[in-house]
């Protein structure tokens, strides 16, 4: 039985949540002619009420016997009130399981009952007058209480039985401050799972097929210009450059070279096969990430050793197949507990999930992201055509074929800290994990470099895990200390194996800062004059001719100046493994490859607010989701992060 959740009602002192848990996985069984098993109902009463004696089962009895008389006329629901359990502030919850039983055979009947929950969830008081009276009668008067709409979501396959799931008007806000706008839609709420993906027009061109789209991106689409970005309120660095502000991230921003910012008409497409039509905003300001992004992009690219092909312009968007319809620069949330002081409100973009799950839209405060790329043949074309990638997923969800049990899980921390007074700052709701040490691998195998924390009582440092920027990742000064200490131990071997294999060659530092953006990404360390520092991009010029063993050797040589990863072990035990540098092949006109450079990944945190940041490279490769429907109210800690500690391939099936 799958759940179905609740929302608050209006902001009183005085609230119930009614919710209700429909199991209609059986029905399909209907059209075959075999009879219907028993359903189960489960409605849960929230309050901040104490609890009473004396529950009304039987006001919850009579009135679903009348509402599921359309599916069998003798249907007799058997309710079972469950004890009344305290809540932390003086509240109670209530619950009440119903067993219907019902002999319907067909379809039809099936679709009838697939109207008791719509109509219990949009009048409950007019759905169940006899519970609701109950309810208010018990509490001291029904003004006292404030009966929600049960906010559900049918999980029944509905594509199986041949019917049309329910469809409800949303209403949700788009923007940010001032800039907010209403939008009203249709939407059909059969599907327990939406995902975001961006296409654009050269991609089927480029790369061989069309991909499986939520927002098919046009020129006309795009929002070029600085005047354009910051009419839109967002911001914008230069022509073709936006900056990405809080409006989309949550934070206070990025800048993307490489990416595009489009807006139109927006739609989250149903996952895992479970049917329902897309949920459609019919105007939105999306960020896409059009094109290849280096090392903030793809795995791709580093894992080549050819070259990619020219890159192309069609419909005014260029575009080449490493990095085209990489997917979105999501940084959507949901609220954590507190999370709007008195009079605030988050910007409303960041939001999206939040409004999506109180409009019963999805099951669950769930936001999973899949950043691995598809798999290419050296041509570009696709191995596996048939395979999706870069979903942002709104409802629980898993990529098909992956393994559970590789997944792990580490506790998300709250921050900031929930506001006690009536400010109307905008807090932000980005995903933290405690950190309880940092793990740098000593050169040639000799053990780590640790850093440890949570001594004498000192608070444990947090991690950002940042899903909606790019760029190089942020550690404090003395893990970094700890791995250029690798890079200056490894760096006199690493010359003179490259110079032994390739003439005197040598490996040289980049000092351009454009260069430096253009392969290796954004925020990159640089020196006290703004330079790029020695070790964040070191390139080894290859010789004409070069062979793909040379191209091999150079990678392998530039890959020993870093550790693989940086190990960071988070509270509860779990470790992630943060990539320390990546690989770019360097290509030539004719397509060769004519150089290999390796970007340092990490830079020093000084003075930034979170000691450990990391950013959209970080999460490639790997399945990651972040759950906050298990909020603890009154702490710091809610809700889990789950991912794969290897790369997986993140194929949902859309079918």
């Amino acid at each position: 039985m799958a759940p179905m959740l609740c929302r608050t009602a209006s902001a009183t002192a005085l609230v119930a949540c009614v919710c209700l848990f429909l199991d209609f996985s059986a029905v399909a069984a209907a059209a075959g002619g075999a009879a219907v098993p028993a359903r189960v109902l489960r409605i849960t009463v929230q309050s901040t009420e104490p609890c009473v004696d004396n529950l009304p089962t039987r006001a919850v009895k009579r009135d679903l016997r009348k509402l599921l008389r359309p599916l069998d006329r003798k249907a007799k629901p058997r309710v079972e009130a469950g004890p009344c359990v305290a809540g932390g502030s003086g509240g109670a919850s209530y619950e009440f399981v119903v067993n219907v039983t019902t002999k319907a055979k067909d379809a039809a009947a099936a679709a009838r009952a697939l109207t008791v929950s719509a109509q219990i969830n949009d009048d409950f008081a007019a759905a169940m007058p006899r519970t609701a009276k109950a309810l208010g009668a018990t509490s001291g008067g029904a003004a006292a209480w404030q009966l929600s709409h049960v906010v559900e979501l049918t999980l029944a396959p509905a594509a199986e039985m041949g019917l049309v799931a329910p469809v409800r008007q949303v209403a949700i806000d788009l923007g940010a401050g001032s800039e907010a706008k209403p939008y009203s839609f249709a939407a059909d709420t059969g599907s327990p799972l939406l995902g975001a993906t961006c296409n654009t027009p050269t991609y089927a061109e480029v790369c061989g097929r069309n991909h499986t789209s939520n927002f098919d991106v046009s020129a006309a689409d795009l929002i070029p210009t600085k005047e354009e970005c910051d009419a839109a309120g967002i911001g914008c660095w230069q022509q073709g450059q936006c900056w990405y502000s809080q409006a989309l991230t949550g934070g206070e921003g990025y800048n993307s070279p490489a990416g595009l910012l489009v807006r139109g008409a927006w739609a989250f497409r149903a996952v895992v096969g479970l049917g329902g039509a897309p949920l459609e905003i019919p105007y939105g300001t999306i960020a896409c990430a059009e094109r290849y992004m280096f090392g903030e992009g793809s795995d791709k690219k580093r894992e080549m050793t050819a070259c990619p092909p020219p890159m192309t312009d069609v419909d005014g968007l260029k575009a080449e197949c490493p990095g085209v319809n990489h997917g979105m620069d999501a940084g959507f949330t949901f609220k954590a507990p507190d999370f709007m002081s008195a009079g605030g409100k988050i910007p409303s973009a960041v939001g999206v999930p939040q409004q999506v799950y109180e409009a019963g839209l999805i099951a669950e405060q769930v936001l999973s992201f899949c950043w691995t790329p598809r798999p290419q043949n050296a041509d570009c074309s696709a191995k596996d055509p048939t395979q999706a990638t870069n979903f942002a997923v709104f409802g629980p969800a898993t990529p098909t074929g992956l393994d559970a049990s590789s997944l792990v899980e580490a506790s998300l921390v709250y921050w900031p800290q929930p506001s006690n007074d009536s400010s109307s700052e905008p807090a932000t709701a980005h995903f933290y994990s405690a950190v309880a040490a940092a793990l740098i691998p000593k050169p040639n195998g000799t053990g780590n470099y640790e850093h440890r924390y949570g001594g004498g009582g000192e608070a444990l440092p947090l991690a950002l895990w940042d899903t909606g920027a790019g760029g190089a990742s942020s550690v404090p000064q003395k893990v970094l200390d700890s791995y250029l200490d690798f890079y200056t131990a490894m760096r006199p071997a690493v010359e003179a194996a490259i110079a032994a294999r390739f003439d005197n060659a040598t490996v040289q530092a980049e000092k351009s800062k454009d260069k430096v953006l253009a392969t290796c990404g954004s925020n990159t360390a640089e020196d006290e004059k703004g330079k790029p520092t020695d070790w964040v991009m070191n390139t080894v010029e290859l010789p004409p001719g070069a062979s793909g063993a040379d191209v091999d050797f150079a990678r392998a040589q530039l890959a020993s100046l870093f550790p693989e990863t940086v190990e960071l072990v988070l509270s509860n035990g779990v470790t992630a493994a943060i990539p320390g540098s990546f690989l770019i092949n360097g290509c030539g006109v004719d397509g060769a490859t004519t150089s290999v450079s390796v970007c340092s990944f990490l830079r020093a945190s000084t003075g930034q607010q979170q000691p450990f940041w990391f950013a959209v490279p970080w999460f490639e490769g790997r399945f990651v989701q972040f759950d906050v429907s298990a909020a603890v109210q009154n702490t710091t800690q809610y809700g889990v992060m789950r991912f794969t500690t290897g790369k997986v391939e993140c194929s949902f099936d859309t079918s």
